[in-house]
């Protein structure tokens, strides 16, 4: 009988910068999830007077991380854009001069 061959993943296939990023966003969306269900779970999204006058510490550390973390999120969004639209800007580059130095 024929052994099947196991598909390895080639770590050249992602640039190491992509690989950061998704990990990045990942623990970010991972701590965001957690975070909100904490939050709610202790009842910090409810409307009553403890809450409306801020007099939960907890639930004001929850507001707190969340908006830092929020924060933080579009920071990492805004780089892995910024990265994405500079890769694709010097692939264009490299097209525009291999068109312009064949004669096509």
């Amino acid at each position: 009988m024929k052994k099947k061959k196991e598909m390895k993943i080639d770590s050249s296939f992602l640039p190491e910068e992509v690989t950061k990023s998704m990990f990045s966003v990942g623990i970010i969306m991972f701590s965001n999830v957690f975070l909100l269900n904490i939050c709610s779970f202790s009842g910090c999204y409810d409307i009553n007077i403890t809450n409306i006058f801020r007099l939960n510490l907890f639930c004001n550390g929850c507001t707190d991380l969340s908006y830092h973390l929020q924060k933080y999120q579009l920071q990492i969004y805004y780089a892995i854009g910024g990265y994405s639209l500079i890769k694709v800007n010097e692939m264009v580059h490299k097209y525009t001069l291999g068109k312009n130095l064949s004669g096509n």
